[in-house]
């Protein structure tokens, strides 16, 4: 993983963690493709919103956060699965903004990172780029098969 080019190693197992959640995907089947993904977004995230970012994560994974939300002196990466739920679903749910907010953000990422990925098409059962392959994609009426092409002469 020496290719990162924003996350740092201590931010690894918070993602995965993270994508084990919210996703429902384990951890190792989320792999480096998923960390790679992510990394790669957001560094597209203009300076401010990286820095953003990098507080968000910060906090997701303090102790103090943790203290805050769910009584618990436990940093998220070190939490039970259950209790890492739970302690989604208090961000989630919160009644401060910022904290769903940031939620709704670290949701984005890990989403945007699993499912841009091309691992992810055939579980999703989705067929790949369409460009170029026009003809072969169902319309959008129900039950009527895809426009065939024929050479015209």
């Amino acid at each position: 993983m020496n290719s990162l080019k924003f996350l740092k190693p201590k931010n690894i197992p918070l993602l995965l963690s993270i994508g084990e959640i919210i996703l429902g995907i384990p951890e190792d089947e989320l792999g480096e493709d998923y960390i790679r993904e992510a990394d790669r977004i957001i560094l597209t995230f203009e300076d401010f919103l990286q820095f953003e970012v990098k507080k968000l994560l910060y906090l997701f994974n303090s102790s103090l956060t943790s203290l805050f939300i769910s009584f618990s002196f436990k940093k998220y990466t070190k939490m039970s699965k259950e209790n890492r739920a739970k302690y989604c679903e208090k961000w989630m749910y919160s009644k401060i903004g910022l904290l769903r907010t940031g939620f709704v953000t670290i949701k984005a990422i890990s989403a945007w990172a699993y499912y841009s990925s091309t691992k992810s098409w055939e579980e999703m059962d989705y067929p790949g780029e369409t460009i170029g392959r026009e003809h072969l994609t169902p319309t959008l009426l129900f039950g009527k098969e895809p426009y065939k092409w024929e050479d015209k002469k």
